[in-house]
């Protein structure tokens, strides 16, 4: 039967594709304002910082693609906010692209593209890590671009044998670039890459020439792969350290809690005014239920329509794949979790999930019903992901991460320490293990002379003269060295203190 598959219109939406560049753009406004996390400091200090290539090394905390561009562009341009986090920034740009693309092939109406395009991107979870110069923003955006290459060739119904090839190669070479920026996409891109490739394929040759071409397409579906991870992440993955895999869930519902928590995390108040704010958190809990429920309701009625009727449309194939890749995915995970004790994903580390059920509902939302059933549910999903984005977009932020919010003011209390090593040099300072990397961060940033190194505690070295210290956890240290609070967080629990005969009048 020929496809009855709609092409999506050749004119490519410019207010969407201003969006995606406008998204782009705060992306970049936070990576210049938000102060440095305790992670990022930690990629600075051990990979990036040292005279020899210590990015090569395998560690949790090495995500070496972003390590390497990193070193790069420090080496270049300096070391400062926007060159730490220039290269999250550009798997940010490719994420922004893939999405505003897909929504372009997976229909023609406009509203729905918008719709497609903010609650892929907008995800409070996703946009904080599309920021963080960590390997996070690259690995989802390379993720993308994996299941859209073969997306773009099924679109266009490539079935010739050179156009195949070059969706698997190109296809690979994004799984490989995708492991390079974070393993813990590892499982996730294997299986993806492996599931595209069956899906670019299955229309074989026949016969003798059938089994030759599936041979050729595994060659070309490695061969990529292999050479990026050999050289990236090679030395890496042959002399890993033992102890590395702690942080993860005990359970899948330990694993989904902390994916549902972090995509709904705190409305902004700087952008929704008093009644505006109340309204959203009242209906903050109802707004993951509706859209699973959503979501479930047209996936059930979708395979009710399968059956009853031939698959005619790409897209109908496309969410087949993304549903089995991350079904497969998670199942893997949860079996090396009960035979190897490998901890389960969890928030940053099941990025991957918002990811790929974003595709996914937009997808099968995208795709015309075939029964009255299929069309309530389909424009029930629509709403469900409409409400969802408009919640999303009430969330968005210039001043924290949501994992290191404690930190959000180390770079203000830089200043405050710099002013007081500078009457009093030179000036010994101790931190709280919460602040200590950053601290030292921003002093090679600035290149303060005043004081030494942080040293990092609690316990705290003695003949200390300013700390930075957790207004909480170091309330006896404050108190039995009777220090005098000389900058406190206002919206932290960071504060900067010193001994009482430092303290100089303003």
């Amino acid at each position: 039967m020929p496809s009855t598959t709609t092409r999506p219109d050749c004119s490519p939406n410019w207010w969407l594709i201003a969006a995606a560049a406008l998204s782009v753009g705060f992306l970049v406004c936070r990576a210049a304002l938000q102060a440095i996390t305790i992670d990022e400091a930690t990629t600075f200090e051990l990979w990036v910082l040292p005279a020899t290539p210590a990015y090569w090394d395998g560690a949790s905390n090495n995500h070496i693609l972003n390590s390497v561009l990193i070193k790069l562009f420090t080496s270049v341009f300096g070391l400062s906010h926007l060159t730490m986090r220039a290269a999250a920034c550009l798997g940010g740009a490719l994420f922004y692209a893939g999405i505003c693309y897909l929504a372009h092939l997976l229909t023609p109406h406009r509203g729905l593209q918008w719709i497609f395009f903010v609650f892929a991107g907008s995800n409070p979870l996703i946009l904080d890590y599309l920021v963080a110069a960590r390997g996070y923003s690259l690995a989802m955006a390379f993720l993308v671009w994996l299941f859209l290459i073969p997306a773009r060739l099924r679109q266009r119904r490539g079935d010739h044998v050179s156009a195949q090839f070059r969706s698997v190669l190109l296809s690979s070479l994004a799984a490989g670039l995708c492991i390079a920026a974070n393993f813990s996409f590892a499982i996730m891109a294997v299986v993806s890459l492996l599931l595209t490739m069956w899906w670019t394929h299955r229309r074989g040759r026949d016969g003798a020439n059938r089994w030759r071409h599936w041979g050729v397409t595994l060659l070309a579906g490695a061969g990529p792969a292999a050479l990026v991870l050999v050289l990236f992440a090679g030395h890496a993955v042959t002399h890993w350290p033992a102890g590395q895999l702690w942080w993860g869930a005990t359970s899948t519902r330990t694993m989904l809690q902390t994916v549902a928590e972090a995509s709904l995390y705190q409305p902004n108040p700087y952008v929704l005014n008093p009644l505006l704010l109340r309204a959203v958190l009242f209906l903050r809990p109802l707004v993951l239920p509706v859209l699973c429920g959503s979501l479930f309701a047209r996936v059930l009625v979708w395979i009710r329509e399968r059956r009853t009727s031939p698959v005619t449309d790409w897209r109908e194939e496309f969410g087949t794949v993304l549903l089995g890749s991350l079904a497969i995915t998670v199942f893997l995970h949860w079996i090396l979790f009960r035979l190897a004790q490998v901890l389960l994903p969890q928030e940053r580390t099941a990025l991957y999930i918002p990811v790929v059920l974003a595709l996914f509902g937009s997808v099968i939302a995208s795709i015309q019903a075939s029964s009255r059933a299929g069309d309530l549910t389909r424009k029930g999903l629509i709403a469900a992901l409409a409400i969802t984005s408009v919640y999303f977009l009430t969330c968005v932020r210039l001043s924290h991460f949501k994992e290191w919010e404690w930190g959000a003011e180390v770079q203000r209390a830089y200043a405050v320490v710099a002013a007081q090593a500078k009457r009093h040099s030179p000036a010994k300072v101790a931190s709280s293990w919460h602040y200590a990397t950053a601290l030292n961060f921003y002093r090679q940033m600035y290149g303060d002379p005043f004081f030494e190194t942080v040293s990092n505690g609690p316990p705290y070295p003695a003949n200390c003269t300013i700390y930075v210290v957790h207004s909480a956890f170091d309330k006896g240290v404050i108190e039995s060295q009777k220090l005098r609070i000389v900058y406190s967080g206002p919206l932290t629990e960071m504060v900067v203190a010193v001994l009482p005969e430092t303290t100089t009048a303003k």
